[in-house]
């Protein structure tokens, strides 16, 4: 496809991301719902994890949630781009 830079330069935008998730809240949702038990799961330190440990694991976990939710506005905006390309005569 060759409007792959502009979807993915719309994606990585906050602006359309919070478009997006504003006309596709059930995708959004999907994700989130997703990582709630992993959030959960590190809510509490563990008595035998560091804090530093701890620290890691909530990055890590913020960063695979903030990964999945560009992957679905990117999915969403490649969607976008190709339903409104101009029609060739």
């Amino acid at each position: 496809m060759k409007q792959e830079p502009l979807a993915d330069f719309m994606a990585a935008w906050t602006p359309w991301r919070q478009t997006m998730e504003r006309n596709h809240p059930e995708q959004y949702e999907r994700v989130r719902l997703y990582n709630e038990p992993n959030r959960e799961a590190i809510s509490t330190q563990p008595p035998l994890m560091s804090d530093g440990a701890w620290m890691r694991a909530f990055d890590r976990q913020a960063a695979d949630e903030a990964k999945q939710i560009l992957g679905t506005t990117l999915r969403l905006t490649r969607d976008f781009v190709e339903e409104n390309q101009p029609v060739e005569a």
